[in-house]
């Protein structure tokens, strides 16, 4: 893992804002423009935050995508520094332990 400084957390609102939001909303809520067309929805990253999946699994899913889901792999799409600021990121989300 990577410390939530000032610099993850703004180069992890970036990233999310170019990969994710289309998705996942601004906030996580799983509700982005492309959601309606996606089947499963996608997560609901406040929830996930809530559930209190460790960051390794964050980064794994986020790393190798999840089967029988729209979310891609973005290992070979952002550095792992990147990869450890989105969940940096996203971790600042309402419902974040």
């Amino acid at each position: 893992p990577v410390p939530a400084d000032a610099a993850s957390l703004a180069n992890g609102k970036l990233m999310f804002d170019a990969n994710c939001v289309v998705c996942h909303a601004p906030r996580g809520a799983g509700d982005g423009p492309a959601a309606a067309t996606l089947n499963p929805k996608p997560a609901n990253l406040r929830v996930h935050m809530a559930a209190g999946h460790t960051d390794g699994q964050l980064y794994e899913w986020i790393s190798q995508g999840i089967d029988g889901t729209s979310m891609p792999a973005f290992e070979g799409r952002l550095s792992e520094q990147q990869r450890w600021d989105v969940i940096n990121y996203i971790r600042t989300f309402p419902g974040s332990p």
